[in-house]
């Protein structure tokens, strides 16, 4: 056993200095001076990032997602309800076709200025046309040269014999005739229902390229107005055209080409 005296002997504490911890908010001033600091860094950062991502600005729209049906007119629809100024805003519409001449949804918006294209943009996401959601974004750098790029997404065949303007909005695409069918038969069917191409010849039926080891002819037929067009189009629209030759039916398919 050990002494009750030993046990109780004191033990010498060794001094430990204070280390006060670190704080930001020491005095009103200084935590004052922190946030300041704080906050123009943050704001600095800000612009940097913005600076990085800056907002696309171009006065052309893609507009993906839209169906078969769709005008020029459902387009200038949206315009009045975005902008203020109205569908007097946009400066052409061009449907974007795949080499057989079918729609495969996209058009082209070219508007006045960007600031109006970003109104159209941003209030035509999304919103629905015909029964589709549609998708809208401005275009990006390949619109940089304007003329450059619009003249790539026109159609040749659509350009008017008379003149270098657009006949889109005034012909039709005519799908379904027999595959050896000639512009000047197309021009005699048109004919026995008092329909005349725009100039009143062959010159204004241009057969398209239809696919490969396709069984019915294409044609695109330009008229002088678009009622002339939808004109051709109640007359012709679902009839059946009969090859008599073979006394064969053949199914016709009529639309309107914007």
């Amino acid at each position: 056993m050990f002494p009750l005296a030993r046990l109780a002997r004191p033990v010498a504490l060794r001094a430990v200095p204070l280390v006060r911890p670190s704080c930001f908010y020491t005095t009103a001033a200084s935590a004052d001076s922190i946030t300041d600091t704080v906050t123009k860094e943050f704001i600095q950062q800000a612009k940097k990032g913005n600076r990085s991502k800056k907002t696309p600005s171009s006065e052309f729209i893609v507009i993906d997602g839209l169906p078969a049906t769709t005008t020029v007119e459902d387009i200038r629809k949206l315009a009045r309800e975005a902008i203020s100024q109205g569908d007097s805003c946009i400066r052409e519409v061009i449907f974007c076709r795949q080499n057989d001449f079918k729609f495969f949804g996209r058009c082209v918006v070219q508007m006045d200025n960007s600031t109006h294209a970003g109104k159209l943009a941003e209030y035509g996401h999304m919103r629905l046309v015909g029964g589709s959601h549609i998708k809208m974004k401005l275009a990006g750098q390949e619109s940089s040269d304007s003329k450059a790029f619009i003249n790539r997404l026109r159609r040749p065949e659509l350009t008017s014999v008379a003149d270098a303007s657009s006949a889109a909005g005034r012909s039709v695409l005519v799908t379904g005739l027999p595959p050896k069918t000639s512009a000047d038969q197309v021009l005699g069917i048109l004919r026995s229902k008092n329909l005349y191409p725009a100039d009143g010849t062959s010159q204004s039926v241009v057969p398209l390229r239809a696919r490969q080891q396709a069984a019915v002819a294409k044609y695109l037929v330009k008229f002088e107005s678009e009622s002339e067009a939808w004109r051709c189009v109640r007359a012709f629209h679902n009839t059946n055209f009969n090859l008599k030759t073979s006394n064969t039916d053949y199914r016709l398919d009529v639309s309107v080409v914007y």
